[in-house]
């Protein structure tokens, strides 16, 4: 099985559909869109910001996503970078009710808030998410620290079995909690690496989770690259590099 591409306007989107294995371009104006076809029908991925959205439009981060819905949408909405970086934090404890005050979120780059608020409203979240920028150059990777308030739990380990069912399967977001935190994890590879640290207080507890990923990678081009192939019924690593263990 294999698909149709029109061009796109990202030098790194268009690098990967050209050495996608089933993957054929077609000459044509470049898109920001990704769009590809199997027949008569086109299916588009795009980074879903606040802007309106098509109605039929199934937005989320492929991993917090079940795949039917992808598979049947004519278009998947993924989050922009920040909103990526600060779901990948936050999804798992929006997902189990977790969040017991408004997250902030710092990012070493420029970001739309508004973005990670429509991500976390989709995914549940009645409340606020706090944006603050530290901006730092990392090269190609982009970085935040997500912090979440969250109540009080019986057994802290519950916090590691939540990730670990969201992401323990997954080929490109990975938990790194041994070595250096240093981008070079992350630089010019296609998956996000995250770290989870636990500040037990009075009340609830502050957990802050790392979060980096390349722009071309788990931020930008490789992940609109992966919800294609979950919606073209493909390996979802196809055309892509799988992280080592």
């Amino acid at each position: 099985m294999s698909l149709t591409a029109g061009h796109v306007s990202d030098p790194a989107l268009e690098a990967f559909l050209a050495g996608h294995p089933a993957v054929s371009l077609v000459d044509g104006e470049a898109s920001a869109k990704l769009a590809f076809t199997q027949g008569q029908r086109w299916d588009r991925v795009v980074f879903q910001t606040n802007g309106e959205a098509n109605p039929d439009t199934v937005i989320g981060l492929v991993e917090l996503m079940d795949n039917n819905p992808m598979v049947c949408a004519d278009q998947v909405g993924v989050p922009s970078p920040g909103a990526t970086l600060a779901i990948i934090g936050l999804g798992p404890l929006i997902r189990a009710g977790l969040l017991a005050a408004d997250p902030v979120v710092t990012f070493t780059f420029a970001v739309n808030a508004a973005d990670v608020i429509l991500h976390a409203e989709r995914m549940g979240w009645e409340g606020d998410v706090i944006s603050v920028l530290d901006e730092v150059d990392l090269g190609s990777v982009l970085a935040a620290n997500v912090m979440a308030e969250v109540p009080p739990m019986a057994d802290w380990d519950a916090l590691d079995e939540l990730f670990e069912e969201a992401y323990g399967r997954s080929f490109f977001v990975r938990r790194v909690e041994q070595g250096a935190w240093d981008t070079q994890l992350v630089a010019g590879k296609h998956h996000a690496a995250y770290r989870l640290r636990l500040s037990p207080g009075d009340e609830n507890a502050l957990l802050t989770i790392q979060v980096m990923a390349d722009r071309d990678g788990k931020a930008g081009a490789a992940q609109l690259i992966h919800a294609m192939n979950v919606m073209a019924g493909f390996e979802e690593c196809l055309g892509l590099m799988v992280p080592a263990p």
